[in-house]
């Protein structure tokens, strides 16, 4: 059975994303997921990439929010 490392000082991505105190900005969240994704490509030992259809949700899911347009803006031009 694997294991999971959480890190208790670190909130999950999804509070860092879609708080409403987040002051995480659009290009923060940029970085943050090319971050983890390098991480990933590193761990497995090949290019891993987010998923399209994940980068949609997230930027779907900030379009409720009138202030955080901006980062989902920026998710969808990922996809572009």
């Amino acid at each position: 059975m694997g294991r999971r490392h959480k890190q208790a000082d670190q909130p999950s991505y999804g509070k860092k994303v879609f708080d409403p105190n987040s002051t995480l900005s659009a290009d923060d969240l940029l970085k943050l997921i090319d971050s983890h994704y390098k991480n990933v490509s590193v761990h497995f030992g090949y290019e891993t990439l987010p998923p399209e259809s994940f980068i949609n949700s997230l930027g779907y899911g900030l379009m409720g929010d009138s202030d955080k347009l901006d980062k989902a803006a920026a998710l969808f031009n990922l996809n572009i």
